[in-house]
C-alpha cells in the first residue's frame, strides 16, 4: 500500500498541483478505501488512480494466483497420467487370501517338496488342521514362518482356513 500511496502523491503532484489529499493519513485512507471496494467512483484523480492502481494490483495477484492454480493442476493430472490405469480389484476371497500359503503347501494344499518337505493340507480332517494352526499360533508348535503367519488370526478364521483345506480334493501325484 506504501508503494501505491507514494505512487499516488506522485502523480497527483504532477497532474497540476491538485492537493486534496493534504495529509498523509487521509492519503492512506483513500487508498485503503480503493483497494477494499475496487471501486473507481470516486471523482478526484488522486482517488482515481488509487483506485487504478489497486484493481490492476489486485488483477496481478490473480493472475499470479490462477498461473500457481494451473501449474497444481497441470502437475496433478500428470502425476495421475504417470501412475496410469487403477489395477482391476482383487476379489476378497479364501482363496485369494490363501495364496501365502500356497507358495510353501501348494495351490491346493496337495504340499511341496523344495528344499524342505511341506505337508500336504488337502483333505486332511478339518478339527486335526485347526489344531494345528492353533498350536502353532500358541507357538506350541515352532516353525518360524508359520508361527508369523497365524500369530494376530482369530479362532473363527483359522476354522475357516482349516475346513477349507478339509474339503480339497486334488488327485495325489504319481509315485
Amino acid at each position: 500500500m506504501g508503494e501505491v500511496r507514494d505512487h499516488v502523491r506522485r502523480l497527483s503532484s504532477w497532474r497540476g498541483g491538485e492537493r486534496l489529499y493534504r495529509s498523509p493519513a487521509r492519503l492512506d485512507e483513500a487508498v485503503a478505501n480503493a483497494m477494499v471496494s475496487g471501486r473507481c467512483d470516486i471523482i478526484t484523480r488522486p482517488a482515481w488512480l488509487a483506485c487504478t492502481l489497486a484493481n490492476t494490483r489486485m488483477l496481478s495477484r490473480m493472475a499470479q494466483l490462477r498461473t500457481i492454480l494451473m501449474a497444481l493442476l497441470l502437475g496433478l493430472a500428470a502425476r495421475a497420467m504417470a501412475i496410469g490405469p487403477r489395477p482391476a480389484e482383487v476379489p476378497d476371497t479364501l482363496e485369494q487370501r490363501l495364496l501365502a500359503c500356497a507358495a510353501c503347501h501348494g495351490k491346493h494344499g496337495e504340499g511341496t517338496q523344495k528344499n524342505e518337505v511341506y505337508p500336504r493340507l488337502a483333505g486332511k480332517p478339518d478339527g486335526y488342521l485347526y489344531n494345528q494352526l492353533i498350536n502353532f499360533r500358541e507357538s506350541r508348535r515352532r516353525y518360524a514362518v508359520m508361527n508369523y503367519m497365524v500369530s494376530y488370526l482369530s479362532d473363527a478364521y483359522l476354522r475357516e482356513v482349516a475346513q477349507y483345506y478339509a474339503n480339497l480334493r486334488p488327485p495325489y501325484p504319481p509315485p
